[in-house]
């Protein structure tokens, strides 16, 4: 179940947090671009993208410009057999964390 949700106490403390669960069908990284994307408004792929005011079109930038693809499919795949393990990175703008339990976690 993926769902948008506002953490804190008082308002300067409130974010908004997008939880994303992974399929069995989609790769970690396949999942982190989907929450960022879906988080964000901020399409995956240039088919879905729409043309910005300078004509252009705007989506999302790849991944392996902020952190390695494989590395990140590799922790994701042994953090199964090891309890504990949280990958956290920033991505446009916004923090990225891949849990140990399947869950990307998505915010401001």
């Amino acid at each position: 179940m993926n769902k948008k949700r506002k953490t804190g106490g008082t308002s300067a403390e409130r974010s908004d947090v997008f939880e994303y669960d992974i399929s069995d069908s989609e790769t970690v990284v396949e999942a982190v671009l989907n929450a960022v994307s879906t988080f964000t408004d901020i399409p995956s792929s240039p088919p879905e993208a729409s043309v910005s005011a300078d004509g252009g079109r705007e989506t999302l930038p790849p991944l392996h410009e902020v952190i390695e693809p494989d590395a990140l499919t590799d922790l994701s795949a042994s953090s199964r057999a090891t309890a504990n393990v949280r990958v956290t990175f920033h991505y446009v703008g916004c923090e990225v964390t891949v849990t140990d339990t399947n869950t990307v976690r998505v915010s401001e």
